[in-house]
């Protein structure tokens, strides 16, 4: 489970829990359609619709918002899996010569994909 999943889900919980409420300022559309119950959308600062989420999801009735959504259904183009962009094999870095940062370090970035590389 990501952190932002956990904190997310913590949220929620606390909202629930509490009888509480929590308002959302994203631009993530994932978060908006599994964490809010009703969505604001906003342009230039103003209200441009608002909605129950399933309605909002299901049926939007202003063009903006439909824009909106329909960024997020863009079709991926099908990619071969062995469609490498980038390939980087063994490497390995230090800094100042001294304080090893990777060590033999392999990877592969398919076509279309993002890789982050995270630790210490």
């Amino acid at each position: 489970m990501t952190t932002q999943v956990e904190v997310l889900a913590s949220i929620r919980n606390i909202v629930e829990e509490f009888s509480t409420a929590a308002i959302y300022v994203t631009h993530d559309l994932a978060v908006v359609a599994q964490m809010a119950d009703r969505i604001m959308v906003l342009r230039h600062g103003r209200t441009v619709e608002e909605a129950d989420t399933r309605q909002m999801l299901a049926s939007p009735s202003q063009e903006y918002t439909k824009t909106l959504w329909a960024v997020r259904k863009l079709a991926k183009p099908e990619v071969p899996a062995d469609d490498y962009l980038l390939t980087i094999d063994n490497v390995t870095a230090a800094y100042a010569g001294k304080v090893k940062v990777l060590q033999d370090v392999s990877i592969k970035v398919p076509r279309g994909r993002t890789v982050a590389v995270v630790g210490e």
